[in-house]
C-alpha cells in the first residue's frame, strides 16, 4: 500500500521536517522497498539530500535498541507524545510544578534518550501548552454559549493579591470561573468593566452577587449592576469571631491559671501544716486561717474560670444560632423560613453575644466589630426575601393547583434543600440526619395520592427540575471563591509570579478539565453540554517532541 503525504508535509522550502513526518516517510520507504532512495524522494517530491539525511538519522536512532526502534515509528512517536504531554500537563498545571520536575521525570524514565529534555526546550513546550489551553478555552466558550439555554446567574466576587491585584468571579452553583484577571486597581469602574466583558455572549440574567462588604464591590453590585448584594455569612460570623474569640480565650486561660495557682497554694499550706506537726516548736503559725484564706481564693478563682468558660460557650452557641437562622428551610422541621423570623432570631443571637461582651469588659474595637456584624442582618433578611420572590416567579408559570403548590413548598422544595445542605456538611452524623430527613420528605412527595396524580410525567420532571434549581439560588457564603483564591496563592508560590496567560490557562483547566465526583466539569454544569476533551485537544494541536541533541 502506497503512503501519501500532503504538500504541507513535504514542502521542499521547509528546511527541517517535523518528527512525525519523518517517521511516516521512513515507514513508507520501508514498505516500498523496491524503490531506491532517489526514486522514492522524486516520487514524493522530497529533496533527495533531505530524505537521505532523515533516513540515516532514523536508522542511527533505531540501532540503539528495540525501544528506540519503537519510538522512531509513527505509533511509538504518538505514544511518546502522549507520555510527555501528560507529564507536562499534570506536573505544571495540576501539581503546580516547574519544568525542572518535567526534566527530572524524563531523565528518571530514560525518555531523555528520545526527547529533548533541557530546561530551555521544556520551557518552550510549557509556553506552547499554555497558549493551546487558552485557545481551547476561548473556542469552547463560544461554541457552548451558542447552544446554551437562558438561565439565572449568581456570582461570588472577591479580590486576591499575589502580589498583583487579581479579580475573581465564580458561579457558586456550577463552580464555573467567569473572571480571573490581573488589574492595577480594584475600584468600581475596573470591576464593572471586567464583569461586563466576562458575561459578553452569554444568555444569562445576573440577579445577585455575594461578597464581603468592600465598598467597591457593594457599589458595583447595587449601583452599577443594579441588582441585590448579599453579604457573605462567613464574614458576618468572622466579625463575631474576631471581636470575641481571642479576648474570651485569653480570659479563660488567665482565670484557669489563677485557679490552678490557688489550688496549689491550698495544697502547699496543708503540706506545711503536716510537716510542722512532726517538729517541736514553741511558735505555731495559724495554719487554719492560711488554709481557709487559700480555699476562699481557690473557690473564687474557680468561679471566675467557670464564668469565663461559660461566656465563651454562650458566644459559641449564639454563633451557631446565627448560622442556623440563615437558611431557606428549617433544618429540623423542613418548614420555610420567613425573613422576619430570620431577623428576629439573628438579632436575639447578636444581643446575647453583645451581653457577653459587656460582661467580659471587651474593648471598644470588639464592640465596633459586633455592631458591624449586626448591621448586615437586614441584608441577610432581604436576601431571603429575594430568593422567595424568585422561587414563586419560577413556579408561577407551571399553573399549579393550591393543593399541589402546598405540597411543593412543604415536601419537594425542603427535601431538595436539605439534600443540598447535606452535600456541604462535614460532620458525618449531621450529614446522615439531613439526608434521612430529606429522603423522608421526598418519599412523602412521591407516594402521596391526589393532586400529584394530575401531573403528566413531562410536567412532573419539569417541576422537579425547577425545584432543584430554585433551592440552589440560595447562596449563604462565597466559600467557592475563597477556595479558588487559596489555590491561586499556591500556584503563585510555585511559579513566583503568574503571567496573565498562565492565569488564563489555569482558569481554563479549572473550567474544562477538573471534574467532581459525578464526573462533570464546571463548564458542563454551567453550559448544560459536555465540552471537548482538553487533553485530547492538546495532543492534536501541539508539536510532537523533538529529538535530543545528536550524539555519536
Amino acid at each position: 500500500m502506497e503512503t501519501t503525504y500532503t504538500n504541507s508535509d513535504t514542502n521542499s522550502t521547509y528546511h527541517s521536517y517535523q518528527r512525525e513526518v519523518t517517521a511516516k516517510i521512513v515507514e513508507g520507504f520501508d514498505r516500498q522497498y523496491y524503490f531506491n532512495q532517489s526514486e522514492f524522494a522524486q516520487l514524493h517530491e522530497i529533496p533527495r539530500t533531505t530524505f537521505q539525511s532523515q533516513l540515516y538519522r532514523a536508522r542511527f536512532e533505531q540501532s540503539k535498541g528495540a525501544d528506540a526502534k519503537f519510538y522512531e515509528s509513527s505509533i511509538g512517536l504518538e505514544c511518546l507524545h502522549r507520555i510527555v504531554m501528560a507529564a507536562m500537563f499534570v506536573i505544571s498545571f495540576r501539581a503546580q510544578g516547574g519544568v525542572r520536575l518535567v526534566q527530572e521525570f524524563l531523565q528518571l524514565s530514560k525518555l531523555d534518550r528520545f526527547v529533548a529534555s533541557s530546561v530551555g526546550t521544556q520551557y518552550s513546550v510549557l509556553q506552547e501548552m499554555e497558549e493551546a489551553i487558552c485557545q481551547f478555552g476561548q473556542e469552547e466558550r463560544k461554541s457552548l454559549a451558542k447552544m446554551m439555554k437562558p438561565k439565572i446567574l449568581i456570582l461570588c466576587l472577591d479580590e486576591t493579591f499575589h502580589p498583583t491585584i487579581c479579580l475573581v468571579a465564580i458561579d457558586p452553583l456550577s463552580g464555573y470561573i467567569f473572571l480571573e484577571k490581573y488589574v492595577e486597581k480594584r475600584d468600581t469602574p475596573t470591576w464593572h468593566e471586567a464583569i461586563q466583558k466576562a458575561l459578553v455572549g452569554l444568555p444569562v440574567e445576573l440577579i445577585q452577587c455575594v461578597s464581603d462588604e468592600a465598598k467597591a464591590l457593594v457599589s458595583l453590585v447595587e449601583k452599577e449592576l443594579g441588582i441585590h448584594h448579599s453579604p457573605d455569612l462567613f464574614h458576618v460570623l468572622h466579625e463575631v469571631v474576631k471581636a470575641t474569640s481571642l479576648a474570651l480565650n485569653n480570659q479563660s486561660r488567665a482565670t484557669e491559671k489563677a485557679y490552678l495557682e490557688a489550688k496549689d497554694k491550698v495544697e502547699e499550706w496543708e503540706q506545711k501544716k503536716e510537716s510542722f506537726q512532726e517538729k517541736k516548736s514553741r511558735v505555731r503559725p495559724d495554719f487554719e486561717l492560711a488554709i481557709s484564706d487559700a480555699k476562699k481564693r481557690e473557690k473564687s478563682s474557680k468561679k471566675e474560670w467557670e464564668k469565663a468558660l461559660s461566656r465563651a460557650e454562650r458566644v459559641k452557641e449564639s454563633r451557631q444560632k446565627l448560622s442556623s437562622a440563615y437558611h431557606l428551610f428549617d433544618l429540623e422541621t423542613g418548614q420555610g423560613r420567613k425573613p422576619e423570623q430570620l431577623e428576629k432570631e439573628s438579632k436575639q443571637a447578636m444581643e446575647e453575644i453583645k451581653c457577653v461582651a459587656r460582661e467580659a469588659h471587651l474593648s471598644q474595637s470588639s464592640h465596633d466589630r459586633l455592631d458591624k456584624a449586626e448591621r448586615m442582618i437586614p441584608k441577610l433578611s432581604q436576601t431571603l426575601l429575594m430568593i422567595w420572590h424568585w422561587i414563586f416567579t419560577l413556579l408561577e408559570g407551571l399553573e399549579l393547583s393550591d393543593k399541589l403548590e402546598e405540597q411543593v413548598f412543604c415536601e419537594l422544595l425542603p427535601g431538595y434543600y436539605l439534600l443540598e445542605v447535606a452535600n456541604k456538611e462535614r460532620q458525618a452524623e449531621k450529614k446522615r440526619e439531613l439526608i434521612k430527613r430529606a429522603h423522608k420528605l421526598l418519599e412523602r412527595w412521591k407516594s402521596r395520592d391526589g393532586p400529584l396524580q394530575e401531573l403528566k410525567e413531562e410536567k412532573l420532571e419539569k417541576l422537579e427540575q425547577i425545584a432543584q434549581e430554585s433551592v440552589r439560588l440560595f447562596v449563604r457564603t462565597s466559600s467557592s471563591v475563597e477556595g479558588r483564591n487559596a489555590h491561586l496563592r499556591q500556584s503563585h508560590r510555585g511559579s513566583h509570579q503568574l503571567s496573565q496567560r498562565r492565569l488564563q490557562a489555569l482558569t481554563t483547566v479549572h473550567n474544562f478539565f477538573i471534574t467532581r465526583p459525578d464526573d462533570t466539569t464546571a463548564a458542563e454544569r454551567f453550559f448544560g453540554a459536555k465540552p471537548r476533551d482538553l487533553f485530547e485537544y492538546l495532543l492534536e494541536h501541539m508539536k510532537r517532541p523533538s529529538r535530543p541533541r545528536k550524539t555519536s
